[in-house]
């Protein structure tokens, strides 16, 4: 491990200019210099003082040591030298040349494996080309090296021999006998060690990127090894579901003298799901880089925890550079099509981008198969897929574009924003979400049921059925969960299905306001249905329940309370207005007073819930709270009796009604059928003069036409209404 600075490289915190051979402060705590053994694997080296040591025996499962010595250098010139003078392969030279002078390297440690063309593998055995070198530069050289983070290879240029006694040499090329990586620009221990691992990897089983792994294009945006990359370098052997019964599955890094942990669910011979209960036993098991974990990513929070689902499409092979997509994570928090907003900057590392990156939202829930297509301009998919959605094109760095979640921005370019759910802010912050975020894992409470009617669905590579059913049901002691896992008469029915699993969670929840109302407006819901059969009642509607919180303007909103459980016909979008949140029509009239958040839940025939759908926040001047005949609050009394057309109309199965009354008088509301027989009084007594709502729900009666006719004094009305299930 070689740590390379230009003359003129400015000092760091990190990387000190001291002497040539000090290198950063952590030079010495990223690799042991010797082999070592123990009862146990997982605790042969320190995770922080033999840092890729311990990473590297942990990701394969106690199966490959990586050890070796840290040293450093400080080319003898300026980077502009090097720019004109022979460019990076005249500066790697000086390299091996200045390590020879400044220690006393025996190169044959370094000399231990060669490459077996007739086998197309590895051997132990000398080949007098030096094994690995991670090449480590503090800065480009202002153009010296490529702008990227990191490559396989050590720079180009002939070989050079650094052991002229023993004809020991190194390799500068990307190739089976290449002697190693290069890592630039970074400089923090962690970012090194990320940049480090990715690179090496192309050594060890692929040359192509492939999404969601280790060898994801850039840092390499999963610390460990995706379950992918685990089955195909051997470290753990996958066991096949069982249907029609719970699977236990345990943790994913476990460390313990067992095979490890993945359920393989087969679509087809060579298309799987595979599942991977990620419970961040190993520090390196670390799913989640962006979010809460880009400035802290070996924390201990409950953030990127959870049952990880992954397809696999072609079976478990390399990726080429034109095979990048072996796989796809089936995010738990939806899959979508997407919209771009605008361009923003991006904040990072106490440093601020130009507005060059991309913004998206959210625009539509989707239900087909998500192909994950790494470098397309297909606007679907979950957050990481979108990474290199339109990038290289239109001006972001690095052709990256996903960077940027909801809630309240950052202070600074050195913290991180704060997500939606503990502010009510709605800014878009920079969250590095192309990176992996706290709701791409599936867990109970969150999002459980994985099915062919749910988003994402178990659908495909061509969106074609599979009926899989995955039901992640708990999260027993010892990190173990429980997973139901059924497929449509394997053996068991579809309707037998339906009844062992609780309805998907409820997608596309949205926000608004109705019309103006007598100078008020109201909170509109509207969401998508859930598609599950069993969702059917009485073959024309579906039942949701509606919950509410809310709190004054200066909070956060947080205890939920059920406000209704109604039946929405299944012929139009299902829509609920609360008439106990409102605000004037002239927004600008007044400042908000409250803020306020909705969750639904669908209900299926056998009364069994969905958990939570996401939340759908808004601010208002007035909560009322259990108040089924509502005053509104007009400062202007009404100037004649009026009997206002009831809203929603038609309706299933509630309505509500508004009267004015220019004085005092005694009042009833009456409801009548297309016989004109009475159904209902809805109110019968003295009021005040003023506006008022009245609610009627109609779940007890059939579809059709209803009257409603209010008599106050001499005043008489009467209008028409439609009740539609």
């Amino acid at each position: 491990m070689v740590f390379v600075q230009f003359k003129d490289d400015p000092s760091t915190d990190v990387w000190p200019n001291v002497s040539d051979t000090s290198g950063p402060t952590y030079k010495n705590t990223m690799i042991a210099t010797y082999k070592h053994n123990a009862q146990n694997w997982w605790e042969a080296y320190d995770a922080n003082n033999e840092t890729l040591s311990d990473y590297y025996l942990q990701s394969s499962r106690g199966k490959m040591h990586v050890i070796g010595d840290a040293y450093s250098v400080v080319l003898d010139s300026n980077a502009s030298y090097y720019k004109n003078n022979g460019g990076e392969s005249a500066m790697t030279t000086e390299i091996w040349k200045k390590l020879n002078r400044l220690y006393i390297i025996n190169w044959q440690k370094y000399d231990k494996w060669g490459w077996d063309n007739a086998n197309s593998t590895f051997k132990y055995e000398k080949d007098s080309i030096v094994d690995f070198i991670y090449k480590i530069h503090k800065t480009t050289g202002n153009g010296v090296l490529s702008d990227f983070y990191g490559y396989a290879g050590l720079g180009g240029g002939a070989d050079y021999e650094v052991d002229t006694v023993n004809h020991i040499k190194i390799n500068h090329d990307y190739s089976r006998t290449g002697s190693g990586i290069t890592a630039i620009r970074y400089q923090k221990k962690n970012d090194i060690f990320g940049v480090v691992c990715h690179e090496h990897a192309h050594y060890t089983y692929s040359s192509g990127h492939m999404t969601y792994a280790k060898l994801i294009y850039g840092v390499g945006f999963d610390s460990f090894n995706s379950p992918f990359e685990m089955i195909y370098n051997r470290y753990i052997i996958p066991r096949d579901a069982v249907f029609g019964q719970t699977n236990t599955l345990g943790d994913y890094s476990s460390q313990s003298s067992g095979n490890g942990e993945i359920i393989k669910i087969p679509i087809s011979t060579t298309e799987s799901f595979l599942l991977a209960n990620r419970r961040k036993v190993s520090r390196w098991d670390r799913n989640m880089l962006g979010d809460t974990a880009f400035y802290n990513v070996y924390n201990d929070l409950e953030y990127g925890k959870g049952l990880y689902i992954y397809h696999v499409f072609n079976g478990i092979q390399p990726p080429t550079a034109t095979y990048s997509v072996p796989q796809d994570l089936e995010s738990a928090d939806g899959y979508y099509r997407w919209d771009t907003v605008g361009k923003q900057s991006v904040y990072m590392n106490c440093w601020t981008s130009d507005p060059t990156w991309w913004v998206f939202k959210k625009a539509e829930v989707l239900y087909t198969n998500d192909p994950s297509t790494l470098g397309s301009t297909n606007f679907n998919g979950d957050e990481l897929s979108l990474h290199h959605l339109i990038g290289w094109s239109n001006g972001c760095p690095s052709g990256m574009t996903i960077k940027f979640s909801i809630g309240k921005n950052a202070v600074d370019n050195c913290h991180l924003g704060t997500d939606r759910l503990y502010t009510n802010e709605t800014e878009y912050y920079t969250n590095y979400n192309h990176m992996g975020t706290r709701w791409d894992a599936w867990n109970v409470g969150y999002n459980e049921v994985f099915s062919p009617y749910s988003s994402p669905s178990t659908k495909d590579k061509n969106d074609n059925e599979t009926g899989i059913f995955i039901y992640y049901k708990a999260l027993n002691s010892r990190n173990n969960v429980s997973i139901d896992i059924y497929k449509v008469n394997q053996p068991l029915s579809l309707d037998s299905i339906l009844k062992l699993t609780p309805p998907s969670r409820p997608m596309g929840l949205k926000i608004g306001w109705t019309d103006c109302i007598v100078d008020q407006i109201f909170v509109k819901l509207t969401w998508n249905h859930n598609m599950e059969p069993d969702m059917l009642r009485n073959s024309s509607f579906k039942r949701y329940q509606i919950y509410r919180a809310y709190t004054d303007i200066n909070n956060v909103p947080g205890n939920y309370t059920m406000i209704a459980e109604w039946n929405f016909s299944i012929d139009s979008t299902p829509t609920f207005i609360d008439y106990d949140v409102w605000s004037n029509c002239d927004a600008g009239s007044s400042e908000p007073s409250y803020n306020v958040r909705y969750k639904i839940k669908a209900v299926d025939n056998t009364d069994w819930a969905s958990v939570f759908s996401d939340f759908v926040s808004n601010q208002s001047l007035v909560v009322r709270i259990n108040t089924p005949d509502n005053y509104i609050n007009n400062s202007n009394l009404p100037k004649s009796f009026l009997l206002s057309q009831n809203y929603p109309n038609p309706f299933n199965p509630v309505t509500k009604i508004q009267y004015d009354l220019p004085k005092d008088v005694f009042v009833s509301v009456k409801i009548y059928d297309l016989l004109g027989r009475e159904i209902k009084t809805l109110l019968n007594e003295y009021k005040n003069a003023g506006s008022y709502i009245v609610s009627f729900n109609g779940s007890e009666l059939a579809s059709g036409v209803y009257f409603y006719r209010i008599k106050a004094g001499s005043f008489v009305q009467v209008k028409r209404m439609l009740l539609i299930k």
